[in-house]
């Protein structure tokens, strides 16, 4: 009795949800993304689908998944859960990634979330160590946990993100020729690398 405005509309959203988990699947195998991102957006369909239990919705169809239906989880997510306005804007940000992948997919007609603002978020306080912590921290680490030290040292001198880090290898480190190489299987802009090493990192 539903005339859904879309061919594919009147599917249910956890069957949505389910196929969208298979493309994330399928991207993740074909490299398209990373496994950052693969379990991030994975995360967020986690929480999508607590918030269709916790509010008896899990039969709303693909077609109402509307700006109506993006506000309330919004709210459910900035609200009920107790997140930070970045964290509530980082959800709208997948959301309509989600909800563009369903146009793509001809379950919606338009983007719900295009006019949907992001909260205001204020800014991250962040400083410097002193020279008198870094000195501090070395010492500590020096004594304490040698490994953790040539990582804080990684970051300190090379810049390699936190994530490229840790999935470098032994054999991407030349002692020889003082580089590490960044594939670009685990590097953010997909492109090979290599990062300069100085004299105190390679002792």
């Amino acid at each position: 009795w539903i005339d859904s405005p879309t061919t594919r509309g009147d599917i249910e959203l956890i069957i949505v949800i389910r196929d969208y988990r298979l493309n994330i699947d399928n991207r993740l195998k074909k490299k398209v993304i990373t496994q950052k991102t693969a379990t991030d957006w994975l995360s967020r369909v986690s929480i999508l689908e607590r918030y269709l239990q916790d509010y008896h919705r899990e039969h709303v169809m693909a077609f109402q998944v509307d700006r109506s239906f993006v506000v309330d989880y919004l709210d459910y997510i900035f609200m009920d859960r107790y997140v930070s306005a970045t964290t509530r804007n980082n959800h709208r940000a997948w959301m309509s990634l989600f909800c563009g992948w369903m146009m793509d997919k001809n379950y919606i007609e338009k983007n719900p979330v295009t006019d949907i603002p992001s909260l205001g978020e204020h800014a991250k306080f962040r400083e410097p160590l002193t020279k008198t912590a870094l000195h501090q921290l070395s010492s500590y680490l020096n004594r304490n946990n040698q490994h953790f030290l040539l990582a804080v040292m990684m970051e300190y001198y090379t810049f390699i993100r936190p994530t490229e880090l840790t999935n470098i290898k032994i054999g991407d480190i030349s002692i020889k020729n003082q580089t590490v190489f960044v594939s670009s299987e685990i590097s953010k802009n997909r492109r090979d690398g290599k990062v300069a090493l100085n004299d105190k990192l390679v002792r």
